[in-house]
């Protein structure tokens, strides 16, 4: 078994060539196993790269919407930062002078497009109107014609100059108006501080609302058409222009701007430092890149604090989640995860025992963990949840198919109560063990033989108590040792009540957490009971009908217990468990994230 305690990181150094300082970087965080952190020098400044990435910033903020940036990837070969942002530039200028007309085409017919699904809206809404909007589109020079569009609830008055036809659409209401021009943009002056839309009339409408239907339909077809072909000439000044590797170059000097904010420099070097979690994956990484680059390994500076890593086997990495929803385990702190490998699968399974249920549950777990790394823990559950499903005697909620190999929780309710109490004491009396352990790493052992060491006797002494009532002495011993720690400690008669006070609330709190572990025994009872519910209703139908709702009744109870069994385990590790030895105040490992394009899969 690996070591429980975690391990902090490595420190890492390399010395890399200036020019190769984008590229060395990117293979670093590319490994997945590299954190960045400085030592406090001069910053690098990158003045050279200003100009460029200024532009550039320009550019992006008109054009990134018409940018192929899912096929952004740098150019291939080693490049000067400097001289890869400016040819990168010079690529942008060149595609912008030749794109910005299609850009702009591409603009207008988006507008149009808007507002021509507006018109359709408006139009089905006065579909009975025999207004002949060709003559509306006509009116001036003194007249003007509007359709105001606005959201259901504004009240709106238009002056009595103004002819006004409301109508209703599905979350607006509408009004077209009619009237002297001067008036009309008096009232739409007005009118900007609410939530309207203004529809102007095309020129080219004709006819009523139904006929104009018909129209515009036409016009959104032409609009996809001559929007597709624009796209394609777009496409065509794309590759005519490199545009995927100008991108990607200035991709990923924006990102190492953003990064290299604080490094070190020279005119020749660039000293890049911080944490490693796998020195082969991240010199191999290094050595790939091609970047001119020394690298080592040094001691850490004394005033850093280094990350902590988890060492788990595969096995018990998906039950790390569980000690992190806490936070990092301390450098003198257990990682519980191999434990909890155990202790999990466990609980679940003696709260959801069924045969089939599990079978489905390790199916699910296999199916998901190739998307989701954490759905692996379903699969120790769902086993665990067969084998108490064999021990209850359940499969697909149904009872006395196959015979029970302990028992059957509706019949003795009881003992299905008794065993979960009896295990949370042992999980209980484990964490107070692990925090031993944490006070030998922490050169404190001797304290907490002084005070924890009593209230462990206390406790396994009361709980033998009730099997062996010679055992009560024990107990009485571990009171009298942990009030003897008090008085050690200060010397004073009085820390005998404060010590008392001390001990009567942990002993409490030792209780209370015991107890909590009987919700065990009653979600197990509770799972029963709604099988039984399931399968009663299935008697109770026909053939057919008994069928689905066999089927039903087995999909709402393992959503319904796959939720309600996974938040109360999690509650007992979190607080009842963890609570007696783990803080999570160390300091995670975070690696440095990939540029954005290597991240969608490009490589």
């Amino acid at each position: 078994m690996i070591p429980m305690r975690p391990i902090p990181a490595a420190w890492f150094e390399a010395l890399v060539a200036k020019d190769d300082a984008a590229l060395a970087l990117e293979a670093l965080a590319r490994s997945g196993a590299f954190e960045l952190e400085t030592r406090g020098h001069p910053a690098l400044t990158l003045i050279e790269m200003s100009g460029p990435m200024q532009k550039f910033a320009e550019l992006e903020r008109r054009y990134h919407a018409y940018w192929p940036l899912a096929q952004a990837l740098p150019a291939p070969g080693l490049r000067s930062p400097y001289v890869a942002a400016s040819q990168a530039i010079e690529k942008l200028e060149r595609w912008e002078a030749t794109a910005r007309p299609l850009v702009l085409r591409l603009q207008a017919l988006a507008h149009e497009r808007a507002e021509l699904h507006w018109w359709t809206a408006a139009c089905h809404a006065l579909a009975g109107s025999r207004l002949d909007f060709g003559l509306l589109a006509q009116a001036g020079p003194w007249l003007a014609v509007r359709i105001m569009l606005l959201q259901r609830g504004e009240k709106l008055q238009a002056p009595a100059a103004l002819l006004v036809r409301r109508f209703e659409l599905d979350d607006q209401h509408g009004m077209l108006l009619l009237g002297p021009d001067a008036e009309m943009a008096q009232f739409c002056q007005q009118a900007a501080h609410l939530k309207v839309r203004l529809l102007n009339i095309p020129v080219w409408v004709h006819g009523t609302a139904t006929t104009l239907r018909e129209t515009i339909a036409a016009r959104l077809a032409g609009i996809e058409n001559e929007t597709q072909q624009t796209r394609q000439q777009l496409e065509v000044q794309h590759q005519q222009h490199d545009l995927h590797h100008a991108l990607g170059d200035l991709l990923r000097l924006q990102w190492f701007g953003n990064c290299a904010g604080v490094f070190p420099e020279s005119d020749v070097f660039v000293w890049i430092t911080g944490w490693c979690s796998d020195r082969t994956r991240l010199m191999h990484a290094l050595e790939a890149s091609g970047a001119r680059a020394a690298a080592h390994f040094p001691p850490a500076p004394l005033s850093s604090e280094a990350p902590l890593l988890l060492r788990n086997p595969r096995w018990a990495q998906p039950f790390e989640l569980f000690s992190k929803a806490l936070g990092m385990p301390g450098r003198n702190e257990a990682d519980p995860s191999q434990l909890l490998a155990l202790i999990v699968p466990l609980l679940f399974g003696y709260m959801f025992g069924d045969v089939g249920q599990g079978l489905i549950l390790i199916a699910l777990g296999g199916y998901l963990q190739r998307r989701y790394a954490a759905a692996r823990i379903l699969i120790p559950c769902g086993v665990s949840a067969t084998l108490f499903g064999l021990l209850f005697g359940s499969i697909f909620s149904l009872h006395g198919v196959i015979p029970a190999l302990w028992l059957q929780p509706l019949d003795h309710p009881l003992s299905v109560l008794a065993v979960p109490l009896v295990a949370g004491a042992l999980l209980l009396a484990l964490g107070q063990l692990l925090h031993a352990l944490q006070a030998f790493w922490q050169g404190q052992l001797r304290v907490w033989l002084s005070n924890e060491a009593g209230l462990l006797l206390l406790y396994g002494g009361a709980w033998a108590a009730w099997f062996l009532p010679r055992a009560g002495w024990l107990a009485l011993g571990g009171a009298a040792l942990y009030l003897l720690g008090h008085y050690r400690r200060t010397g004073k008669a009085m820390a005998l009540l404060s010590g008392l006070g001390s001990l009567l609330e942990n002993s409490l709190q030792l209780l209370t957490n015991t107890l909590s572990f009987a919700r065990v025994g009653a979600f197990a009872l509770a799972h029963a009971g709604l099988s039984l519910a399931v399968t009663t209703l299935a008697q109770a139908s026909d053939t057919t009908a008994s069928m689905w709702v066999l089927v039903l009744g087995n999909i709402v109870v393992i959503a319904l217990e796959v939720l309600v069994v996974s938040v109360q385990t999690t509650r007992l590790m979190l607080f009842e468990f963890f609570i007696r030895f783990l803080r999570g105040e160390g300091r995670m490992f975070r690696p440095l994230p990939a540029p954005l394009y290597f991240l969608k899969g490009e490589s």
